[in-house]
């Protein structure tokens, strides 16, 4: 280490107390400014200009139509179709369960002493708002 004492750096004597920090000069942050708000006016403009400007290389796009109405009624069709075939395979699913219902109950006549021992008490619903 040297012999500096703390009050001197770089052969400038350091004044005590708390200064402001200097980073850049008034004129410097200005100059600053400008540079970095050009760079940022050229990326913008190279930008738009990819985006507004074919490349001569590049065939023009052909408009291709939007899918005609048609399909689109085709579609809708047939998701009636479906919805149709499956509400009338939840009708023939339910016709088929009363039926089983029906032909169970039909077929066993228990005798009532044999019901009472068998079956446990009916419990009660309860219905919740």
């Amino acid at each position: 280490m040297t012999d500096e004492t703390p009050r001197q750096q770089n052969g400038k004597a350091v004044q005590k107390g708390k200064r402001p920090k200097r980073f850049l000069e008034q004129n410097d942050a200005l100059s600053l400014a400008a540079s970095i708000g050009e760079t940022q006016e050229k990326i913008a403009l190279t930008k738009a200009e990819k985006h507004h400007k074919l490349e001569p290389d590049q065939p023009k796009p052909d408009h291709k139509p939007k899918p005609n109405a048609n399909a689109k009624a085709k579609i809708k069709e047939k998701k009636k179709v479906l919805s149709s075939a499956r509400v009338k395979a939840k009708k023939e699913r339910s016709k088929r369960r009363k039926e089983q219902f029906k032909n169970t109950k039909a077929s066993s006549n228990p005798t009532p002493e044999a019901s009472e021992v068998s079956e446990k008490p009916a419990r009660k619903k309860v219905a919740f708002a």
